[in-house]
């Protein structure tokens, strides 16, 4: 199976460049310049082995942001030998420090991603509704250095902040008389926007927004209780770290659902769809999904289906 990497699209307030551009060189008196040289590491994302999860080691580059001079400054570090070369070079002016550098890898192509808040930096991030085009997000942030330590090497120790989600379904033994094909499956009201503040290692999601994201979709497949695993286009998706609050399955769609496009019969006779259309069924879902961890959620689909139209909720 083929295993790309995935992608999340940062955003930025766009308010805080004004003053300086992308890999700009701040004057001050001359002297012999002086690189940054920067020693990367990584913490693992426990329990995570796959190609899909960035390492140090599929790493090919990354960007590292300081603030100083009231504007931020951005650099691009690319991968060298065994080391990082970028164009950076420690500022001479001694009232251009404290520095601190904030780095993060989002993509393998830079876009407009810059961080936001100079006193306390965030990244506000969007998750791609499309699997296929998603990304591992891994951050990293310096010690806060002061004139007089020019020329040290900045230690960089990448985190993952996503959750990377693997999504398997199955029938109950209670649907043994049941027969049931599925065309699609999406995972509905899930957050898919927040800022990931670094001096904290916390998210806010107080302005978040959601969305749904589809997990499985093509011509259909039978449904038995041997556990399938969904793949939209990738073994993972990596998510905003959340808790999902299930829809309680009495009022009208609500919180978090499975939408279940499918065919169900028994005995020969139609309960979801029919023999030349697809019907809906829905599914509460609740988990919580830890940052820097991998999760595997198992869609049970039984007795607890439900139809909805409107506010008229009813079983199978």
């Amino acid at each position: 199976m083929k295993k790309k990497p995935f992608f999340l699209l940062l955003l930025s307030a766009g308010c805080l460049f004004t003053a300086c551009s992308n890999e700009d060189k701040m004057e001050g008196p001359e002297e012999k310049s002086i690189p940054v040289v920067v020693n990367v590491t990584e913490e693992p994302m426990q329990a995570i082995s796959r190609a899909a999860v960035t390492t140090t080691g599929s790493l090919e580059k990354f960007y590292m942001d300081f603030y100083s001079d009231d504007c931020w400054n951005h650099y691009t570090y690319r991968k060298s030998g065994s080391g990082w070369s970028s164009t950076l070079s420690w500022l001479a002016a001694p009232d251009s420090y404290p520095i601190t550098f904030y780095a993060y890898h989002d993509s393998d192509t830079e876009g407009s991603s810059r961080l936001n808040g100079s006193s306390n930096p965030y990244l506000s991030v969007s998750v791609e509704e499309n699997a296929s085009t998603q990304h591992d997000v891994i951050v990293a942030m310096s010690k806060t250095f002061t004139y007089g330590e020019r020329g040290s090497t900045v230690n960089l120790s990448f985190n993952h902040i996503c959750s990377a989600v693997q999504f398997n379904i199955c029938k109950t033994s209670g649907m043994s008389d049941y027969d049931i094909t599925v065309k699609e499956v999406k995972l509905c009201n899930v957050i898919k926007t927040g800022d990931y503040y670094y001096k904290s290692g916390t998210w806010d999601l107080s302005s978040s927004t959601t969305t749904d994201y589809t997990l499985y979709s093509t011509d259909g497949f039978e449904l038995t209780t041997a556990s399938k695993e969904l793949i939209a286009g990738d073994d993972y998706m990596f998510m905003i770290p959340q808790t999902l609050t299930p829809w309680d399955k009495i009022s009208t769609l609500g919180n978090t659902y499975i939408r279940l496009r499918c065919k169900i019969t028994k005995n020969g006779t139609y309960k979801i769809g029919s023999a030349n259309e697809w019907g809906d069924t829905y599914l509460a879902v609740g988990d919580t999904w830890q940052q820097g961890k991998k999760h595997t959620v198992t869609l049970h689909v039984g007795t607890a289906l439900r139809n909805a139209s409107g506010t008229q909720i009813t079983k199978l």
